[in-house]
């Protein structure tokens, strides 16, 4: 007798159960207080006040909240993190272009306003505004910064005294004249 292999029937697949899901009658409330961030107006305002010049810090003082949840915001809420380097952005661009103006010297168009004898005249004219030496220097030394320093440019300069020949100077006798209303002993 041949014996031959007999399948047996397949076991049945055994379904998971399910967990009961608890269900809160009451929906859950985040937890703390509520946001004082508004989309409409906070991006807005901040833009306006960096255009001003505003750091975070007073920044938050005029939106009365912390300097915390300034940085919080510009993390969290991509409208405020624009508005507030555009408004950075615009704010340097219009400084730097004044600087540039002012370091440079520049001429522009004006009308002069002048009464005579009852009669008023108004005179077409150009003012001009030389170069301004504090202005320039401001302008290269923020310019130059990210250059290294053999070719950066400063306002320090080092000055070498000698004496003939390139020598040393030699100490000596010093004479003070003063003044014959001065005297040592006057004070």
């Amino acid at each position: 007798m041949v014996r031959t292999k007999t399948k047996s029937p397949p076991k049945p697949i055994k379904k998971a159960r399910k967990k009961p899901q608890r269900v809160s009658p009451v929906p859950k409330q985040p937890e703390g207080r509520p946001p004082i961030y508004d989309s409409k107006v906070h991006p807005e305002l901040a833009h306006k006040f960096c255009l001003l010049g505003c750091t975070n810090e007073r920044l938050g003082q005029l939106l009365g909240v912390s300097t915390i949840s300034i940085e919080n915001w510009i993390r969290q809420y991509d409208e405020f993190f624009r508005a507030i380097r555009e408004g950075r952005e615009i704010a340097d661009a219009n400084v730097a272009k004044s600087l540039y103006h002012r370091a440079c010297g520049y001429t522009h168009e004006d009308v002069h306003i002048s009464s005579y004898m009852g009669g008023v005249t108004i005179t077409p004219i150009k003012k001009h505004y030389p170069p301004d030496v504090g202005a320039a220097t401001l302008w290269l030394t923020n310019r130059t910064k990210q250059l290294s320093p053999d070719k950066r440019w400063t306002v320090n300069q080092q000055q070498e005294i000698s004496g003939p020949n390139g020598e040393p100077l030699q100490a000596g006798n010093v004479v003070v004249i003063l003044p014959p209303e001065r005297s040592l002993n006057n004070g």
